[in-house]
């Protein structure tokens, strides 16, 4: 597709878009609501842990599905290039097919950018957050349900300590 749209079709575009606007808004969605949902970078499916370690499945994820580069997922999950690159190869190696998009539970890349938890317990926080059980939540990531409580109490310290 063409980086530079004619005139005509960046008009149908607009008319579009306005009209997809006007129609959220008669159903209750703000503007705001729209304009914030348009900047949200990506959204990893929760299940995306079942195969692959928290860093690893989150790159692999952003780089493949988002199609986000190395540099721009190192800013989005505040880590340094190398790191982002040594965890996608060995993602790679891992699991050579893409992840499923699917999943009932997804979660904003901008969760993962908090340095003062690791990439899996920000994961519980987020989805403890949503007001899901550790059950539930152990069984959503593919863990046991003690790791998922010993990782959410975890987080909740660090939380605690932080402010």
């Amino acid at each position: 597709m063409p980086e530079l749209q004619l005139p005509e079709e960046r008009k149908k575009l607009i008319e579009a878009l306005g009209s997809l606007i006007s129609y959220a808004e008669s159903r209750g969605i703000s503007k705001n609501e729209i304009f914030s949902i348009s900047q949200k970078t990506c959204l990893v499916p929760a299940r995306a842990f079942r195969k692959l370690p928290g860093l690893e499945a989150v790159v692999k994820y952003l780089r493949e599905n988002c199609g986000l580069e190395n540099t721009d997922i190192a800013i989005l999950l505040s880590r340094s290039g190398k790191t982002v690159w040594a965890s996608y190869e060995r993602a790679k190696k891992a699991m050579p097919e893409k992840i499923s998009e699917s999943s009932e539970f997804l979660i904003p890349a901008e969760e993962f950018g908090n340095r003062h938890l690791s990439i899996l317990e920000n994961a519980v926080s987020y989805l403890k957050n949503q007001g899901l059980r550790n059950s539930r939540i152990a069984e959503i990531l593919g863990k046991d349900y003690r790791t998922v409580w010993t990782i959410a109490s975890r987080a909740e310290k660090k939380n605690a300590r932080k402010n």
